[in-house]
């Protein structure tokens, strides 16, 4: 099983992880509906440094796997870029508009690599339930299936470990059969989970009543003071480097 590139910093040394979650998100959906706008391809590329430097400092994501993520959206980026040419012969805005919709790939995938590089999931369904009113029908459900999919890494080491104990030879280069049935395994394991999951929180009546919460997720001047600093970022990018 892949492991993942990052882990999210503590919130004493990552500005962004000390911001709630629900605004970070409304952030970065209302900044990624907003570079749709721009055809040009100079706003979308000065966005996109200023989301670089914004990851770093606000996200502290390492340089490592900050690297690692521009190169895969890169590629994405230049698939969409060859596409869009190919797509428009003879029109002499083709490649203009190509750069900007890879420019703008650039960007949303910058920002989602931010975001996620600084935000817990916990963190994130308990704020979209207190602040963002998500039903608890939905917002538990959420936590238990994200829970779920941290232990899968586990359940495969230990599926792995049993198998070794059963087949020497898939201790050190198990082949396709040994990986076939040890993906079925665990699906027939995670789907006896979340039918447990599924009827133990039916029994727990969500939505039936009124639910307290154990620690409140508030916003802070501090969430407002991120939210109006990127609108005013984005709001500058788009006179300053507007196209004459």
């Amino acid at each position: 099983m892949s492991r993942v590139v990052w882990r999210r910093e503590a919130p004493a040394t990552s500005p962004l992880a000390a911001r709630n979650p629900a605004v970070k998100l409304a952030v970065l959906f209302a900044l990624s509906v907003g570079v749709l706008f721009w055809l040009d391809p100079v706003r979308p590329t000065f966005a996109w440094a200023l989301l670089l430097v914004g990851t770093v400092a606000g996200a502290r994501v390492p340089t490592r796997p900050l690297v690692a993520a521009q190169v895969a959206l890169a590629g994405f980026a230049l698939g969409t870029l060859l596409v869009n040419i190919v797509a428009r012969p003879g029109d002499p805005h083709a490649v203009g508009l190509a750069i900007s919709l890879a420019a703008r790939t650039m960007v949303i995938g910058t920002a989602s690599v931010a975001f996620i590089a600084s935000t817990d999931a916990v963190s994130l369904v308990s704020s979209l339930h207190q602040n963002a009113r998500l039903p608890a029908r939905l917002a538990y459900p959420l936590l238990a299936g994200y829970r779920m999919l941290e232990e899968l890494p586990r359940e495969w080491e230990l599926l792995a470990a049993a198998h070794a104990v059963r087949d020497v030879r898939s201790r050190t280069r198990p082949g396709v059969t040994a990986v076939a049935r040890r993906t079925f395994a665990l699906l027939v394991i995670t789907i006896r989970k979340g039918e447990r999951l599924a009827h133990s929180l039916e029994l727990r009546g969500l939505d039936r009543q009124p639910r307290t919460v154990w620690r409140r997720v508030r916003v802070s001047a501090a969430d407002w003071a991120l939210a109006a600093g990127v609108t005013a970022a984005y709001a500058a990018v788009a006179i300053i480097a507007a196209p004459h």
